[in-house]
């Protein structure tokens, strides 16, 4: 009979190299992700503010620019966090935006 309590076990008080290593190979990512989200912020800003930016090519640019910035608001780091936390964000996503469509809808249907 085994007990849960092998004496083979081993905690380790420090974190592995493995774990560094991934953490520090999430940082470029991380890096693009925040450059994406100020550019393309940027982008939105300045067609906004600036009166003479108003134009249908800017505001094709702008719309490429939304796009873009809801791109690295959600999909970047939810690749991130599978990528390098192993855990799969997708289906938990995917389950809670069925369950908002769903409650959503029950709403309408009452009103």
């Amino acid at each position: 009979m085994t007990s849960l309590c092998d004496d083979d076990v081993s905690v380790r008080s420090e974190p592995s190299a493995d774990v560094a290593e991934w953490n520090w190979r999430a940082v470029p990512l991380i890096v693009l992700v925040a450059a994406g989200v100020l550019g393309n912020t940027l982008v939105c800003v300045s067609v906004a503010v600036e009166r003479r930016l108003h134009s249908v090519t800017n505001y094709f640019l702008v719309s490429l620019a939304v796009a873009d910035l809801f791109v690295s608001l959600v999909v970047m780091p939810c690749f991130i966090v599978q990528e390098f936390m192993g855990t799969r964000i997708r289906a938990a996503l995917s389950i809670a935006l069925t369950s908002f469509i769903n409650r959503s809808n029950s709403d309408k249907q009452k009103h």
